[in-house]
């Protein structure tokens, strides 16, 4: 028993076959089985990481007592331990001052004035301690339930997805918190994550895979599993990659392709080869692939360093389909679908969108991006007329959209972030609702419907309440019900936000099938990767236009070097900050 308690000492966690489950359909479902792990008191951040569903918030959840386990026995070694989920636990209607004073008077805490003004100094709150939790950016929210977690002084604390949601300015200072928090305090954090590059930042990362640890082990020697797996495909001119990187991706779906996965970054293809190899191996596999599929073009081939994204996909890789659709509309129409003029709104004193001019062209994948607060989700409901602008004008398919809204609703669709179908109807029955709103009927409403169930894998949910679908499927669900009127135009609003890699990687096929086939997209997201597969985008920031143009436009500067969307980001708005003050 001494040694057993001299060796738990060094131990924050152990977990001894702890297994959980519930029943479904008469059936046990097991969130865990037989679930077995140590990890010691040096680790500082641990990273929790796997696709939709693979456990990473019901972990999170036994370690902090709310889920107990029906076998087994979960042991912390923490004498102080703070929780933050998913949900942030704040209430909307209190001010930032009354979210604090509530979540610290129910821990009991006393806190020092000083510390607390430091954290608030530190996420940039402190003017704002009057205003309503509901009126806070996503990105204030998050560092507003941080905040009220850091500020009881844990040596442990769990953290679930706790920059979900948030731009990439707003993610580096919620990371430097926590940061100089554990390095100032003996203490460890533990947190879910979607983004990756954060994850690989941590001392030790846990793979999830349906309740199960699949993987384990320190970033550095995680990346060995991909070693010679990564590649990184070349064009000698922009024009052949913006006219070929679409078909590279898409083909990444083929089941003879030589390469499962493909996505674009700094004009480049970055691939993931189907077996351990060499350069020259793989160049001469890609050259016969690809005239077998009728693409004609030179290119140079290199190996690149590989990253977790990689390591994931490796050992989960996405199914690959059947069939390939290379089919694309040629553009014919002159009509251009979206013309925004003068676009201004106010909110009583506060100018939260000011006098913005663009354009989105026809079959264009077009992305508003920017920090939290800067006014592009409330430029993105303006076009989708969920908001009227205080000034200016919008114009859908050459109609005034706020003159002719019945009509131009029949040209669009749209998925909002938040899952907003009915959530007391089962997936049937909000497909046929959405369908009989967009005048479908008969044969053709049974045909569009049954289109989509096989497209979007739905059959086997379909007498499923909406509400008690996996946020993967309530996604698909969603999707399916934008496009079933077929629309010219789609709305996509942070359609990925909390999604995994795999998901995030299928939905940007079928987005970018979906503009080849005559789709106009617009798209709001805070992974700035996912901008590679945009033919333009925006950057807004404080109401402002910063930027407009292709991704190679904004992201070369004036040496010639080309950003990633993201370093090209965060130098744009700290610079338009800069000059601000």
């Amino acid at each position: 028993m001494q040694g057993f308690c001299e060796a738990f000492m060094h131990n924050l966690i152990e977990i001894e076959n702890v297994s959980l489950s519930f029943k479904t359909s008469g059936q046990d479902f097991y969130l865990f089985e037989n679930l077995n792990l140590t990890l010691a008191t040096s680790l500082k951040k641990i990273a929790l990481v796997g696709a939709d569903g693979s456990g990473k918030s019901s972990f999170l959840k036994l370690l902090v007592g709310l889920l107990k386990p029906q076998q087994g026995k979960v042991k912390v070694q923490s004498p102080k331990i703070s929780y933050m989920s998913q949900s942030l636990g704040l209430n909307e209607e209190l001010s930032v001052k009354e979210n604090l004073d509530f979540k610290l008077k129910i821990n009991d805490e006393n806190v020092d004035p000083k510390n607390l003004a430091y954290l608030l100094e530190k996420v940039d709150l402190k003017r704002f301690l009057e205003r309503k939790a509901g009126a806070l950016s996503g990105g204030m929210k998050q560092k507003l339930a941080l905040s009220g977690v850091l500020a009881q002084n844990p040596s442990l604390f769990l953290l679930d997805e706790p920059t979900v949601g948030v731009d990439p300015l707003s993610r580096l200072e919620i990371w430097k918190l926590i940061d100089d928090y554990l390095k100032d305090h003996d203490a460890t954090c533990i947190f879910s994550s979607a983004y990756l590059d954060e994850a690989q930042e941590a001392d030790l990362i846990l793979v999830l895979s349906e309740g199960k640890i699949v993987l384990q082990g320190k970033p550095q020697d995680l990346l060995k599993l991909a070693q010679d797996y990564t590649f990184s495909l070349c064009f000698s001119k922009l024009e052949t990659f913006k006219h070929y990187f679409k078909d590279l991706i898409l083909l990444s779906d083929a089941q003879d392709a030589p390469y499962f996965e493909a996505c674009p970054f700094k004009d480049e293809i970055y691939l993931i080869s189907t077996e351990k190899e060499s350069v020259a191996s793989l160049e001469q596999k890609l050259k016969v692939f690809f005239k077998q599929h009728s693409l004609d073009f030179s290119f140079t081939l290199k190996l690149r360093e590989p990253n977790l994204d990689d390591v994931l996909l490796i050992i989960a890789p996405c199914k690959r389909g059947t069939l390939v659709n290379l089919e694309k509309k040629e553009d014919k129409s002159k009509k251009i679908p979206i013309v925004v003029q003068q676009l201004k709104k106010c909110f009583k004193d506060f100018v939260a969108v000011k006098s913005t001019n663009f354009e989105v062209h026809n079959q264009e994948i077009f992305a508003l991006l920017g920090p939290n607060g800067a006014g592009k989700t409330t430029t993105f409901r303006m076009l989708c007329a969920l908001l009227k602008p205080t000034l200016g004008e919008i114009f859908i398919e050459d109609l005034n959209l706020f003159k002719a809204k019945s009509k131009v609703r029949s040209q669009i669709g749209y998925v909002s972030q938040k899952f907003s179908l009915y959530k007391t109807l089962t997936v049937q029955q909000n497909l046929n609702y959405f369908a009989l709103s967009y005048g479908l009927s008969g044969k053709a409403k049974t045909q569009r419907i049954n289109e989509l169930i096989e497209e979007f894998k739905l059959n086997p949910f379909l007498e499923a309440k909406a509400q008690n679908l996996p946020f993967g499927i309530q996604r698909q669900l969603s999707m399916a019900c934008a496009l079933i009127h077929k629309p010219k135009i789609l709305f996509l609003d942070e359609a990925t936000s909390g999604a995994d890699l795999r998901s995030r990687r299928a939905f940007w096929r079928r987005v970018l099938s979906l503009s080849r086939l005559g789709t106009t997209v617009v798209v709001t997201t805070h992974f700035m990767e996912e901008a590679e597969y945009c033919d333009r985008f925006l950057i807004q920031d404080r109401g402002e236009m910063l930027c407009l143009g292709s991704p190679h436009e904004i992201c070369t500067t004036e040496s010639g070097k080309r950003l990633s969307v993201k370093d090209a980001f965060i130098k744009l708005v700290k610079q338009r900050r800069a000059d601000g003050d």
